[in-house]
């Protein structure tokens, strides 16, 4: 056990094997680092009765490299909350977990990695345990990360709270669970290093996760970029029926794919959302590729809406921007903007681009409120449903 205020430590050339007895004075590992930032090169731990190398408080910094850490009956690697470690160039296998993280944990390096065989296959990535996150993170590629519970980033009080996601990373949402962002996300992979938000399940289902919700106030830096987002939007209120919910908010989200969600692909709600999505795809979602709630703008171009169960959806005094550049094909009979009708009570403007379905009786202004109007841009086809009508 290395504790804290201990300095100069190094274990090079040493195998560790057996221990990590399942109680306290081991602190549940058979290496055991608290507070401090001991130099582990070519250390082999093996049989662990409980995790093979831990690391505790926000001093702890230690490095791992040219390592094997292997059968350990918890984790290869446990990081709890505020400590970090930086490990490259080691093998993590046959263990209950690869590694273990939580809010706040710090994972370095992360390169030259073999992770095979912990927890039968099953657990071959980073497994966090969630909570929130009070100041920046950031989850690497070289492994892939499982969230296994909600993960908040920032509060109401603190909205300078981020977590990054590298280009390269994959992240597999467990059953239920949700990423919460009051602070920032920033998720800018690239064409060559997309990062992918998946089901962590063998074969994936449509609605498996809940979603990625941008909650209001949340910062208008965050950023969505070559990223895949599959198989969430759990039909439930805390997924926000969509899986990538934007809520009085306006991240950017280009060369996006939002695929297999079990809702609405994308859901824009509130009277401060002003998304942009931009070269994207949004396609086999069992509701709507985009729903923008009343009176939720979202600004959409050169955009692929693909065999939804429809394009979009829309309410009185939504506003949808944009509209260049996009397909829009194969969404069951509404490869347009379902448009439910209601009362304008301000400025609305059909534009082209895509079809306008009006499914239920749309009234302009009101004896009290004259100065309501609805322009339909040139070019606008728009579809009326039976027995509607536009007062």
């Amino acid at each position: 056990l290395f504790r804290p205020g201990s300095s100069n430590n190094q274990l090079s050339y040493v195998t560790v094997s057996y221990g990590g007895r399942n109680d306290w004075p081991s602190g549940y590992t058979s290496i055991y680092v608290e507070g401090s930032s001991p130099s582990l090169d070519h250390v082999t731990v093996s049989n662990s009765g409980t995790s093979g190398i831990r690391a505790v408080g926000a001093a702890a910094g230690p490095t791992i490299t040219a390592s094997t850490i292997t059968a350990s009956v918890g984790s290869g690697v446990r990081v709890d909350s505020s400590a970090a470690v930086t490990i490259t160039d080691t093998v993590l296998s046959n263990n209950g977990f690869a590694i273990e993280a939580w809010a706040n944990s710090r994972l370095l390096g992360l390169t030259g990695l073999t992770v095979t065989g912990n927890g039968s296959g099953a657990n071959n990535g980073v497994v966090h345990y969630g909570g929130t996150i009070t100041g920046a993170e950031t989850w690497l590629p070289g492994v892939e990360w499982h969230l296994w519970e909600d993960l908040v980033v920032g509060t109401t009080a603190n909205r300078t709270a981020s977590l990054t996601v590298a280009p390269g990373a994959t992240v597999k949402m467990d059953q239920f669970q949700k990423i919460d962002v009051y602070g920032g996300l920033t998720a800018a992979g690239t064409a060559t290093q997309p990062i992918v938000f998946a089901a962590k399940q063998t074969v994936p289902t449509a609605g498996y996760w809940r979603a990625i919700l941008f909650r209001s106030g949340s910062s208008a830096s965050s950023r969505l970029a070559y990223v895949t987002v599959s198989h969430g939007g759990r039909n439930d209120g805390y997924s926000g029926y969509s899986s990538i919910y934007v809520e009085g908010s306006s991240p950017s989200l280009d060369h996006v794919t939002v695929t297999n969600s079990g809702t609405s692909g994308v859901r824009v709600v509130g009277a401060a959302a002003t998304p942009a999505i931009t070269a994207s795809t949004v396609t086999a979602s069992v509701g709507s590729a985009v729903r923008v709630d009343s009176p939720a703008a979202v600004t959409l171009t050169d955009t692929v809406l693909s065999n939804n169960g429809s394009a979009m959806e829309a309410w009185a005094n939504s506003r949808l921007l944009g509209l260049t550049g996009l397909t829009v094909t194969g969404n069951g009979a509404n490869n347009g903007v379902i448009h439910y009708g209601g009362t304008i009570t301000g400025a609305e403007t059909w534009l082209p681009g895509i079809e306008w379905h009006l499914w239920e009786d749309l009234v302009v202004g009101a004896t009290t409120n004259t100065a309501a109007s609805l322009t339909v841009g040139p070019g606008t086809v728009v579809k009326m449903d039976q027995y509607q009508k536009i007062d």
